[in-house]
């Protein structure tokens, strides 16, 4: 290993330690797997987190948190999303 692949390394690895999953890329399957062998593979990720909204059904106007899609709704209805991470 080269100090330009350990440096790309580091983050996952610091992740692996904090006890986020770790995913490598199945070339295979063409998709992202969990693993807890940072060693075997060549190409890995922080599994991402979802992200989440909330949607002004009638603007489609999107916000970060629930409080400021009710503040901006002015009585309009407000839809929660959630990102799926397969």
């Amino acid at each position: 290993m080269d100090r330009k692949r350990a440096a790309e390394l580091l983050p996952v690895i610091q992740a692996f330690a904090d006890g986020k999953t770790i995913q490598y890329f199945n070339t295979c399957m063409c998709k992202w797997l969990a693993t807890d062998d940072c060693t075997r593979h060549s190409e890995y990720r922080i599994k991402p987190e979802p992200r989440e909204w909330w949607l002004n059904t009638r603007t489609a106007e999107a916000y970060v948190t629930k409080e400021c899609a009710e503040k901006f709704a002015l009585g309009e209805k407000i839809v929660h999303l959630r990102e799926v991470i397969e």
